[in-house]
């Protein structure tokens, strides 16, 4: 378990390096899941306490690095931070899994809709009707899932 002092100090640290920022440059860098996984971070203390070291290890480097010089290494540190907590903790981030539904969604209806045009007889004819049931569906499956997992906890 972090205590309080240390999450404060995260808080701080990120505050001040936002303040080298505009508001276009913070929404590039998305600090809305840090703040958020700052808020949330004991909630994992279930978890292996080795995978909790090494994901407020990363969160740490992430923070610090977030300074207008490092801004690359900030994104890279970001990135696997997030798919840290994906891999080992489950958690994802509010819309992402809307994303992965809708990819999804869409591969399966461009097959369905050129076997729908092809049956037909006219394959431009089937593709956006697959195109769009499949974006239908793959939006509808991801926020599924998304609820489902808020009700666990484990999106941020």
């Amino acid at each position: 378990m972090i205590d309080q002092e240390r999450i404060q100090n995260f808080k701080q640290t990120l505050d001040s390096a936002l303040l080298n920022y505009d508001e276009k440059e913070i929404k590039s860098i998305d600090t809305n899941v840090l703040y958020r996984f700052l808020e949330r971070i004991n909630d994992f203390h279930d978890f292996n306490k080795g995978e909790i070291n090494k994901l407020v290890m990363l969160l740490e480097y992430t923070i610090y690095s977030i300074e207008k010089k490092d801004i690359k290494e900030y994104k890279q540190r970001y990135k696997t931070l997030r798919g840290h907590l994906t891999k080992y903790f489950g958690v994802y981030v509010t819309g992402e899994l809307q994303g992965i539904g809708t990819g999804i969604g869409l591969s399966i209806g461009v097959g369905v809709g050129l076997a729908i045009g092809s049956a037909m007889g006219n394959p431009g004819m089937g593709l956006p009707i697959g195109i769009g049931v499949g974006i239908s569906l793959g939006v509808a499956l991801g926020a599924s899932k998304e609820k489902k997992l808020k009700e666990e906890g484990k999106i941020l």
